[in-house]
């Protein structure tokens, strides 16, 4: 039996080259054990700034793909405005609006809206009044007593719930209110051709005792006016355009 199979494997040394360690050389007596070589895997990824290039290759100079984030040919960037007047984008009323601005609205368009917004609420005001008061003549109170108080009521709801809804909500947020809508008008921010929304719409409602004060003479302001604006409108920053 050979020295070699009596060696306990404690004393084995495994550094000798053999079939399980092909072309490993045994160090010189005294010398310590060189580590194992690092495997390739193992190697460190190499740090930013070392020269190597990281994330995708730059375009070729004079062609190829256009870099990350870097817009298509033809289309515009994020957040530019899109051609026309104003945000109000597939309305086929501010088409045309691009190259001559707004066309802006004359007095009898907005004598006519005004008279359909206040139409539809003056004959509902005047239905409950007359029901209120047929009610309270056939119950014997001669045109008085609850019964009718209660219509009076009502009718007055009824009146500023629908200038509310009407003249502030849906105008504010949509630039057209029942009248405008039927007469082919908007109400717009004068700067950019944005909706004013319902608060500003409102404070424009308020505003309006401004028309009235000098003999009504803000009313009739849009007859001369280059913006065909009432005192309202230049205090608010509002004009009335037409849309069709």
């Amino acid at each position: 039996m050979s020295d070699t199979g009596d060696r306990d494997d404690d004393t084995f040394d495994w550094s000798a080259p053999g079939p399980e360690a092909p072309g490993r050389v045994p160090p010189a007596a005294g010398q310590p054990t060189p580590p194992p070589a690092p495997e390739p895997w193992s190697q460190p990824a190499a740090a930013a700034g070392d020269g190597q290039q990281w994330g995708p290759p730059a375009a070729p100079p004079g062609g190829g793909q256009p870099g990350y984030g870097q817009p298509g040919y033809g289309q515009p960037g994020y957040g530019q405005p899109g051609y026309g007047y104003g945000p109000a984008q597939g309305d086929p009323g501010w088409a045309g609006a691009a190259a001559a601005g707004p066309t802006y609205a004359h007095w009898g368009l907005r004598v006519g809206s005004f008279l359909v917004d206040w139409l539809i609420p003056t004959v509902a005001f005047v239905v409950l009044l007359f029901v209120g008061g047929a009610v309270s003549a056939a119950s014997g109170s001669d045109g008085g007593g609850a019964g009718f108080g209660i219509f009076v009521g009502l009718a007055y709801v009824v009146l500023i719930g629908f200038w509310v809804w009407n003249s502030c909500l849906r105008q504010g947020r949509t630039g057209r209110s029942v009248g405008k809508s039927v007469v082919g008008t908007a109400l717009v921010r004068a700067a950019d051709g944005s909706y004013i929304g319902g608060g500003m719409a409102f404070v424009r409602e308020l505003a309006h005792v401004l028309d009235g004060l000098p003999c009504y003479l803000g009313y009739l302001w849009p007859l001369w006016d280059d913006k065909r604006q009432t005192f309202s409108d230049k205090v608010c920053g509002t004009v009335v355009v037409r849309t069709r």
